[in-house]
């Protein structure tokens, strides 16, 4: 493994594949009977042995991190933990909020061991959620925005992967996810992925130094001429589309020409302006809960933040988090984490714009833990590619070297 002996890194891989994966495999268990808390309680026994064997790597702008984050967390779940709707949301902010950002802190210096428990947890939520769908959100009236973001990451997984292998059953498998995501899944979740393969692909051209070789130049004359064939059938592929858009949400608003209109957004984001404009200073953390009662959370990062922090303190810190996702995308774009970094900052922090809460998701601690690992770090990361120093004997002394020994 990339020089990186599993045996002796046992806890690494252990930790990383469940940081990734737990989610996934406390459903599974669950459906075996086994309750998700019991699959909880493993996966933080082993990220607090993990932060226990690296105290001494653990700074000052850490304990500064959470000398302030942790208490405003867990005040707001003191307050406002009864008005949250569901009890695997109060769970998320313990397990995927508030350890995340020393999780990426640490972690992330092993950039070869997490690069494959990312990749590793991909194709098991790939090869999990396909029956899943199959038996239990196939069949649902409704789509499933559940389900649409969980089936994101093993598709932006497979697209990204396909470029560095060039393994063709990884790309059938991630358009066969899609599809599931087309007829069951949201429109958030299903433009943020296909933003990110876009993304993946023109990545790749830079990476790959590609060139316009005549292959490549037929591939694409073809893919415009199927998109002139498709626009030239709308009319039919849309009346193709109606049979399914009864069950699917994509369909059913790309037929009626208002894909891009949600009222109930619009509803929401009503009720967020008019709650800033009456309290400039912020209701503090979570306090939307009680405040949004019918709607649960401001489905909108740029709300919420004010919401929590008042309109000055939260589009500065909306502000500074994109800055700070702009800027990790591109120091880490040469690494071995650019995929995960990438997905974070497109899919991750792109669903916290219109979809989830900051609180409910690792997303945004994640950034921030990254963005300091960058700076304080910065050489232990090693550009893709780069060869592994090997230790070994010193080389053989020349006039040279002895000259500069001197």
């Amino acid at each position: 493994m990339g020089g990186i002996p599993f045996r002796k890194n046992w806890l690494l891989y252990a930790v990383g594949f469940l940081y990734f994966a737990v989610s996934n495999l406390s459903r599974m268990f669950e459906l075996a009977g086994v309750p998700r808390e019991a699959m909880y309680v493993l996966f933080l026994a082993f990220l607090a042995f993990y932060f226990a064997k690296n105290l001494r790597s653990i700074g000052w702008l850490d304990l500064a991190y959470y000398a302030v984050v942790a208490p405003l967390t867990l005040r707001g779940l003191l307050n406002y933990a009864t008005y949250i709707q569901s009890r695997a949301s109060v769970l998320s902010v313990l397990i995927l909020y508030l350890p995340a950002y020393l999780f990426f802190r640490l972690f992330a210096r092993h950039e070869d061991i997490l690069s494959k428990c990312v990749t590793a947890a991909g194709w098991y939520a790939a090869l999990y959620l396909l029956p899943y769908y199959v038996f239990f959100v196939r069949g649902q009236l409704s789509y499933s925005m559940q389900y649409a973001y969980w089936v994101s990451f093993p598709v932006c997984m497979l697209v990204y992967r396909f470029f560095e292998t060039k393994r063709w059953g990884g790309l059938v498998l991630a358009a066969v996810l899609y599809a599931t995501l087309v007829l069951s899944g949201c429109r958030g979740a299903l433009l943020l992925t296909t933003l990110f393969c876009l993304f993946a692909s023109l990545d790749a051209a830079r990476r790959y130094h590609w060139r316009w070789t005549s292959g490549r130049m037929l591939c694409l004359l073809g893919g415009i001429a199927v998109l002139v064939v498709l626009a030239a059938s709308l009319d039919s592929i849309l009346a193709f589309l109606e049979k399914f858009s009864g069950v699917s949400r994509n369909i059913r608003k790309l037929f009626e020409g208002n894909y891009l209109e949600s009222s109930a957004r619009t509803s929401i984001y009503q009720v967020c302006q008019e709650l800033i404009s009456a309290r400039p200073g912020g209701y503090g953390p979570l306090a939307s809960r009680r405040l949004l009662l019918g709607f649960n959370y401001p489905h909108s990062l740029w709300y919420e933040l004010q919401l929590d922090y008042g309109p000055l303190c939260g589009i500065l810190l909306f502000c500074g988090l994109v800055v700070i996702s702009v800027c990790n995308v591109l120091a880490y774009r040469n690494t071995k984490l650019s995929f995960m970094v990438s997905y974070l900052a497109i899919v991750g922090l792109g669903s916290m714009m219109f979809s989830s809460s900051y609180y409910y998701e690792m997303h945004v601690p994640a950034m921030c833990g990254l963005f300091v690992l960058r700076q304080t770090d910065a050489r232990r990361l090693r550009p893709r590619g780069a060869a592994v120093p090997i230790a070994g004997p010193p080389p053989a002394a020349t006039g040279r070297n002895l000259t500069h020994a001197r």
